[in-house]
């Protein structure tokens, strides 16, 4: 229980304050793009939405990963406690090499299941490089384009000066990097969703009466 409340520390430390800057930031440079070229404001404003949508689509999968992740460890834990408690028992009936076998299944499953949940750290990771570079590549595309004469909206009036251009580009960067530190952070939440949710398996469970009268 410990360690499952030790794994909530980084959604409240990292991931709710990164959730805010996520918000703030892209729209206080919306607010700036705007007036300058509204093309570039509205290819940020239609693109922004897909990084956090298959950021959760990701996040639902890692989620129900670590949940089995802390089942494997709970497992482990468990079955290492009462193997240290019983050790001269052990001994004594020649069960040594066997109870090795077991620790060793059980601690293989806990590799899995923590392989399972580094994949999809990286995944998330990919999807997000890949989402963001694609909306800068658009927004460097369009400008491009506007540059030569082949694209001719966007702005107000007065055409799409080479200020503009190197001015949104330069933003563009820093308009995703609060959602891509956003999934950075995400598996701590992926992480604090399983182990709340063993810790409320745990606070659930019914009080059971002892033999001699008292409360458990």
């Amino acid at each position: 229980m410990l360690e499952q409340v030790e794994e909530m520390q980084e959604f409240f430390s990292k991931y709710l304050p990164q959730m805010s800057l996520a918000v703030a930031v892209p729209i206080i440079i919306l607010v700036v793009v705007f007036p300058i070229n509204w093309a570039a404001g509205l290819i940020f404003l239609v693109t922004a939405p897909l990084v956090p949508i298959f950021m959760a689509l990701v996040g639902m999968k890692a989620a129900d990963a670590n949940r089995k992740n802390f089942k494997a460890l709970q497992r482990l834990s468990g079955h290492f406690y009462d193997r240290l408690q019983s050790m001269t028992t052990i001994r004594l009936f020649n069960r040594t090499n066997a109870e090795t076998e077991v620790l060793h299944g059980a601690s293989e499953v806990f590799r899995k299941r923590t392989m399972d949940v580094l994949r999809l750290a990286f995944l998330s990771s990919a999807v997000l490089e890949f989402f963001t570079s694609i909306s800068i590549a658009i927004t460097a595309v369009y400008f491009g384009f506007s540059y030569i004469g082949e694209l001719n909206f966007g702005h107000y009036g007065v055409g799409v000066t080479l200020f503009a251009g190197l001015f949104i580009l330069i933003l563009a960067p820093e308009f995703y990097q609060p959602l891509r530190d956003l999934g950075t952070f995400y598996h701590a939440k992926a992480q604090a969703v399983g182990a709340a949710e063993s810790i409320v398996e745990f606070l659930a469970l019914e009080v059971a009466d002892l033999p001699n009268g008292q409360k458990l």
